[in-house]
């Protein structure tokens, strides 16, 4: 008699419960922000299907956050920056 031995990888992903706060706010568990590369100040997408609710990581192309400017904003925040030197070089900050 042939006895076939198969091997399985089991990945046990032992679910965080974590609790809401008093304004609705949960801490999303270290290991879970480590895995998906997560820090201070990344945007996330939260969104619920049937009893579940995903957070999903947004990845930001720079260039889609700046389609509400105008075509001429780089020459703006220019002349904005060099004024405020210009200001700060007078009153003797700089």
């Amino acid at each position: 008699m042939l006895v076939k031995l198969l091997t399985f990888k089991i990945e046990l992903r032992l679910m965080p419960i974590v609790k809401i706060t008093r304004n609705y706010q949960v801490t999303i568990p270290k290991q879970i922000r480590e895995k998906l590369g997560l820090k201070e100040g990344d945007r996330v997408e939260i969104y619920w299907e049937e009893d579940k609710i995903i957070i999903k990581k947004v990845e930001e192309d720079i260039e889609e956050l700046r389609d509400f400017l105008p075509k001429d904003f780089d020459e703006i925040l220019k002349k904005v920056r060099g004024n405020t030197v210009d200001r700060l070089k007078r009153i003797g900050v700089l």
